[in-house]
């Protein structure tokens, strides 16, 4: 009897995977890849076909995955850590009130600036307190 299941997969873990061998090694175990869903955090991919066979194919993806971790696991350990500074500095501007209102207040100064000295009319978003006055 055929059945449906997921396998879910880390990211981290897929950095020299491809998608090709992971259908390659469901066709080898005689099972159908049906859909893979991108989340956040993982890869998760539907499988259809018998249970033992989807067993195998389970089994023989994550044997391959856990090759190529060995192989390259100074990789994997800096993705783990590394978080580029333009995400750390935008996360800690939206995560303060008052250095977001004040970056907001900078570039909206800048903004009206710029279209005061290229005779542009501002868009209505941005309110008339930062006007200008020439």
């Amino acid at each position: 009897m055929k059945i449906y299941a997921t396998a879910s997969i880390p990211k981290y873990l897929l950095y020299s995977f491809s998608l090709v061998r992971l259908e390659e090694i469901c066709l080898e175990n005689l099972v159908c890849l049906k859909a893979i869903r991108y989340s956040q955090n993982q890869i998760i991919c539907k499988l259809y076909g018998n249970k033992d066979d989807i067993k195998e194919a389970i089994k023989a993806l994550y044997q391959e995955i856990n090759e190529e971790c060995k192989n390259q696991i100074d990789l994997i350990k800096q993705s783990k850590k590394v978080i580029p500074e333009a995400i750390q500095q935008y996360s800690e501007l939206l995560n303060n009130d008052a250095i977001y209102k004040e970056e907001f207040d900078k570039q909206a100064q800048n903004y009206i600036r710029n279209c005061q000295i290229n005779d542009i009319t501002p868009h209505p978003e941005v309110s008339e307190e930062y006007l200008i006055e020439e």
